[in-house]
């Protein structure tokens, strides 16, 4: 037996309109009461066009946080909880988990059921410096970019190319101090046109305290990053 819509203050059979106006001006604001909104509307969920779901996918309606800190994410920007995941994982992305019904309706809504690599480079272009911060650093960065390099067939064309036209490749520049003997290396994150593909060492030799390059000796990454130029 469906659940009446009158809990959530509307009338029994109202337009679908009224209802994704309902989440979208009035939307539930903690984790018990956004449960129930959800398990009422899965047993409607079928009276929902194809528009009506559309325009579901980009409001923002899931609550997140405490009430002091309250905001509210489309439920495409928020992954099912399925248990053990990544630690960066974890840090990077919004997981919820609502109950089987209240969850059934959110994948109707654009809940994914996992992170994939499109996401992951959809997160790094986003902020690479977090990304960079909350992988633990150069190596641990760099494992990331690998797996990013790996899969690159599985990135959209749209993504791929925002990653080289935004600062959201790692390039990296070695400079000596006049009293030193030992390299320093400094990292940025740069467009695919300020990153240098080195092709002959002896001129790098010369300018390498003025360019920034690919990470050394990792020829996936300086494969991806030329395809990923060519956008």
């Amino acid at each position: 037996m469906s659940m009446p819509l009158v809990q959530l203050g509307v009338t029994q059979q109202p337009p679908t309109s009224k209802i994704s106006d309902l989440l979208e001006n009035t939307p539930p604001r903690d984790g018990q009461t956004a449960r129930h909104w959800f398990e009422v509307l899965l047993d409607h969920i079928s009276a929902f066009s194809s528009s009506d779901r559309n325009k579901l996918l980009g409001l923002p309606f899931v609550p997140m946080g405490p009430p002091s800190a309250l905001k509210f994410l489309p439920p495409t920007k928020c992954y099912l909880n399925q248990g053990s995941k990544p630690k960066l994982y974890a840090k990077l992305s919004v997981f919820v988990n609502f109950g089987d019904r209240a969850n059934d309706f959110l994948c109707a809504c654009g809940l994914k059921n996992q992170v994939v690599i499109e996401d992951i480079a959809e997160v790094l272009i986003e902020n690479p410096q977090q990304f960079f911060d909350f992988a633990g650093g150069y190596e641990d960065f760099l494992v990331e970019l690998r797996k990013i390099a790996y899969q690159r067939r599985d990135i959209s064309n749209p993504t791929l190319h925002k990653m080289s036209d935004k600062h959201a490749l790692l390039g990296v520049r070695r400079q000596k101090a006049e009293d030193q003997d030992e390299w320093h290396y400094n990292h940025k994150f740069l467009t695919s046109q300020e990153v240098t593909i080195v092709n002959d060492s002896d001129d790098y030799q010369l300018f390498s305290d003025r360019l920034f390059i690919t990470p050394q000796e990792e020829e996936v990454l300086e494969h991806t990053y030329i395809n990923i130029n060519l956008w």
